[in-house]
């Protein structure tokens, strides 16, 4: 049996004859294919969560493999009226772990809060992408979606691409894998692997050029660390530490930046618990 959490009451009503919250899944379906035509692509699948033992629904399931390594990417299609909260984006991510999940890309109708953007930003393994499309709309042709077809198939919903410009499918999942391309500009090694260090800062060395490539906690910019650094995004100001053997061991936050917008440094009022 499905667990019944899994099923939103809060959506925008459905119209009888064409319900507007299947559209919306077909839509992103049609998205997730055109991202990655070699991945499968599942509407409305169904999953038996490892740690619940609930058989858990999924609006979309993309499977594709990166760098021989198999990918499960759960994809949530939320048509609401109203903006997401952090609560949204906590279930979501308690869904991903459920499921096995490396990745998760929540497709928001009506856009998020401050308060769950940053949560979204800050959840790493699994990742988690969120598709504002409340934003996305400045430069997304968007049409009502026509009746169904005689043959009963629905017309898409959205005319146009789903995600932002310039996104690339192997580079969210290269993330989810935790990989970034190396930040030092002279270098252009795709893939340094980042990793939890002791303070839970996430940082690795590159192969190619030796650099230290830190993601910074507060805005998740990745630049070069070395010694008292500064990040390029926030202006947060992180040390390396150094060990016995005059290796570093260890990044900590020594303070943090007034490059944030302020609008993320307070939760709304719809994400106050």
């Amino acid at each position: 049996m499905t667990d019944s959490t899994d099923q939103d009451a809060t959506e925008e009503p459905a119209d009888a004859a064409a319900p507007k919250w299947l559209t919306y899944e077909l839509d992103v379906e049609r998205e997730v294919r055109t991202m990655e035509p070699r991945a499968k692509v599942t509407h409305n699948a169904k999953l038996t969560g490892t740690k619940s033992g609930v058989l858990r629904q999924i609006d979309v399931l993309a499977e594709p493999s990166m760098i021989g390594v198999p990918l499960r990417v759960v994809v949530e299609c939320k048509r609401y009226t109203k903006k997401l909260g952090i609560g949204k984006v906590d279930e979501f991510v308690g869904k991903l772990i459920d499921t096995g999940a490396q990745m998760g890309i929540l497709y928001a109708y009506s856009g998020v809060t401050p308060g769950a953007q940053a949560r979204a930003d800050g959840q790493n393994q699994p990742s988690v992408t969120i598709r504002d499309l409340a934003v996305l709309a400045a430069t997304t042709t968007i049409v009502p979606s026509p009746s169904p077809s005689a043959t009963g198939s629905l017309s898409l919903e959205l005319a146009g691409p789903l995600q932002p410009a310039g996104a690339a499918w192997g580079d969210h999942a290269m993330r989810a894998l935790g990989y970034e391309p190396c930040a030092n500009e002279n270098c252009h090694d795709p893939e340094v692997g980042l990793s939890p260090w002791p303070s839970g800062e996430r940082a690795g060395y590159c192969d190619s050029c030796g650099s230290l490539n830190h993601e910074c906690s507060i805005c998740s910019e990745v630049d070069i660390v070395d010694g008292l650094s500064t990040c390029f995004g926030c202006g947060s100001t992180f040390e390396t530490a150094y060990g016995s053997d005059a290796l570093v061991d260890d990044i900590v936050l020594v303070e943090v930046g007034s490059g944030l917008d302020s609008d993320l440094t307070q939760l709304s009022e719809s994400d106050r618990d």
